[in-house]
């Protein structure tokens, strides 16, 4: 006898194991997936919690000053420039993921960098809305 006569008397024996196989996979499949989706909706939420975190604690640094113009004309900003250090020690997070934050945040336009310092200030459009939002 030879083998696929022997696999077809065995399966003609045990009806039930062919699909008792494909259904395992099946689950197997299906429960990778949906894993996979989970973790990616939990980073997701999570960059997103962080960048609303950051974006909330920049919209509340201000300038408590008097913002008539000085004797040379300057009128003083209202929002204070915070370092990505200072940030970090106010949120309770590593420096260099809010540092990787805030590069994401200013390539969308929402966080604006001083000059080529380590300063940042939120935008005038995201303060807007920020404050609109609270």
């Amino acid at each position: 006898m030879r083998l696929w006569q022997a696999m077809l008397r065995f399966f003609d024996a045990h009806p039930w194991l062919l699909p008792s196989i494909a259904a395992v996979v099946t689950l197997v499949a299906a429960t990778y997936k949906t894993a996979s989706w989970a973790r990616r909706q939990a980073l997701t939420w999570r960059h997103r919690r962080d960048e609303r975190q950051l974006l909330a604690f920049l919209s509340k640094q201000l300038n408590p000053g008097p913002f008539g113009p000085d004797s040379y004309g300057h009128t003083p900003r209202r929002q204070k420039d915070c370092s990505s250090i200072e940030i970090a020690q106010a949120l309770r997070r590593e420096p260099f993921k809010i540092r990787a934050t805030l590069e994401q945040l200013e390539q969308q336009h929402r966080v604006e960098r001083r000059g080529k310092l380590d300063q940042w200030c939120i935008s005038d459009y995201e303060l807007g809305t920020t404050v609109r939002k609270w």
